[in-house]
């Protein structure tokens, strides 16, 4: 009979615990995925109402290869890239009436991490920063 209640207890303890609430599916891909998302944040304003962009692959002081040219007219710009590569953006502008160059790399990558009972896939690295410094 102890035996019983010491089984019983125990599936009422082990029964009673929230799976959900310890588990965070936030930012998570149930799939594993080979490209996503790469955002480039640039400046519009007066004097650059439009910005010329070069997308390489590769590291900014090694050989690279030139993936990409675009002219962006919006502070948020997105492209689709494949994962598991350093990237680099290089944008132009003009300020006090020179050109001036903002460049930014990345190596955008993929996660894989055990959530609960499920595997998780994250992406990191997703943002390429070539705003105009003040």
């Amino acid at each position: 009979m102890v035996k019983c209640y010491i089984i019983l207890f125990l599936l009422i303890t082990l029964c009673s615990c929230n799976i959900e609430e310890d588990c965070d599916y936030s930012d998570c891909l149930p799939y594993e995925p080979y490209e996503s998302e790469m955002y480039i944040q640039t400046t519009i304003d007066k004097n650059n109402d439009s910005i010329p962009i070069w997308i390489y692959e590769g590291k900014y002081d090694e050989d690279n290869q030139l993936i990409f040219v675009d002219t962006v007219t919006k502070d948020n710009y997105f492209i689709i890239l494949p994962l598991n590569h350093y990237y680099f953006v290089k944008a132009k502008y003009i300020k006090n009436n020179k050109i001036v160059y903002a460049i930014d790399g990345v190596y955008f990558k993929k996660y894989k991490r055990n959530e609960c009972d499920s595997t998780c896939w994250t992406v990191k690295n997703k943002t390429l920063d070539v705003q105009l410094k003040k």
